[in-house]
């Protein structure tokens, strides 16, 4: 569960924000966005299969394998995006198909300009 645990937050945060936002009677501070209604967990679900793939995919270029081991670092670096974007082509995300700029694309991820792609700027690349 520690490899997805990524997945299940942005899931998580993505689905909870569907439904209106309500005080829970006898609560201080709680509100329905600290949990999933009924309403969203259907949504949450299906975050979290589309999290998982986002993972999967980066994981395949993150230190090159196919798959975690011990040369990933959770980021991806200008010569490993070089190296590996071609294994993610077909791996069901448009914005990863056809890709004629590598180095152009891997600039438009890392939109924090630290000169890696964490996940987090992976996922809002992929969902944008």
């Amino acid at each position: 569960w520690h490899l997805f645990r990524p997945c299940y937050i942005r899931a998580f945060n993505k689905a909870r924000d569907v439904a209106p936002d309500e005080s829970i009677t006898g609560a201080l501070t709680a509100t329905t966005d600290d949990y999933i209604s009924k309403r969203e967990f259907r949504l949450l679900v299906v975050f979290l299969c589309a999290y998982a793939r986002m993972l999967d995919a980066f994981a395949m270029i993150d230190g090159g394998g196919a798959g975690v081991d011990a040369n990933d670092d959770r980021r991806i670096e200008l010569h490993e995006w070089l190296s590996g974007y071609k294994n993610v082509e077909q791996h069901g995300f448009v914005a990863l198909e056809s890709i004629s700029d590598p180095k152009g694309v891997f600039k438009a991820m890392d939109s924090d300009e630290g000169g890696m792609i964490l996940l987090g700027e992976w996922s809002q690349y992929l969902e944008d």
